[in-house]
């Protein structure tokens, strides 16, 4: 069946920001949740951002739909246009 955020689960993240004020209403939306393969559309407002980490087993891949993105991956600065995309893979800090 298609999915699209009309109808995928639905949650908000953004409130553990210490860089940023107000940053509490980020979305996520799961277009794919399972075991072997995760699929995430975010809005993440301008000005907010997430907090550096890493993930033992997960590789990601960012994707920006609309707007631009700054994204830091082991130390080293990206900007992301729309249309572009940076895979992360795992044990790296991003």
């Amino acid at each position: 069946m298609p999915i699209s955020v009309d109808k995928a689960e639905h949650y908000n993240w953004g409130d553990d920001c210490d860089d940023c004020d107000d940053c509490d209403d980020c979305d996520g939306w799961h277009l794919v949740k399972s075991a072997a393969l995760s699929v995430i559309q975010e809005r993440v407002p301008p000005g907010c951002c997430e907090q550096s980490h890493k993930h033992e087993f997960a590789e990601q891949f960012f994707f920006v739909l609309n707007g631009q993105a700054t994204l830091v991956a082991d130390s080293v600065t990206h900007i992301l246009n729309p249309q572009q995309g940076l895979h992360v893979p795992a044990g790296l800090v991003h």
